[in-house]
């Protein structure tokens, strides 16, 4: 609605953060391309546009972050795999960044426009940790892994 010369914006985008924690998620080892899939429960929705990623990781590893429909995940059927889409998460370069050379590697990934829908519809983030670095990722603390997806729900 425009009213004098204004533009009037009467909703904003929504967007919800879910995270994953390093204790409970992606814990196991994960040898070079072999992945760890997770369901994240809890979703207001089963739809939703995918709009960025955080990461830290113990160790400085490249990772793809899958995404699926269900809780089947991948298949060899492509007529029933449920892949939608990926995000590189590359630990072991630039932008990924260590604070004073310490602690965890830290990346964010934005701009992104991943169309989340849960087919399943069991309002669960089926996601999926795949290892693309020549090194193992170490199960446990030692290789603790943390992520927040950043996502709005859409109709």
């Amino acid at each position: 609605m425009q009213e004098s010369g204004r533009i009037e914006i009467s909703k904003a985008e929504r967007i919800e953060i879910y995270s994953t924690m390093s204790t409970v998620h992606f814990t196991e080892s994960i040898v070079i391309n072999a992945h760890e899939s997770e369901s994240l429960t809890g979703l207001a929705s089963n739809r939703y546009m995918i709009r960025a990623v955080n990461i830290q990781s113990i160790q400085p590893l490249k990772y793809l972050l899958e995404f699926y429909g269900t809780d089947s995940f991948d298949s060899t059927d492509i007529d029933t795999d449920s892949f939608i889409d990926h995000v590189e998460l590359d630990m072991s370069a630039y932008p990924a960044f260590r604070v004073n050379n310490a602690n965890q590697y830290k990346l964010n990934v934005g701009a992104l426009e991943i169309l989340y829908e849960d087919y399943d519809v069991t309002r669960e983030l089926h996601i999926s940790l795949h290892n693309l670095s020549p090194t193992a990722k170490i199960a446990g603390v030692s290789g603790a892994v943390q992520l927040d997806i950043k996502m709005s729900p859409r109709l």
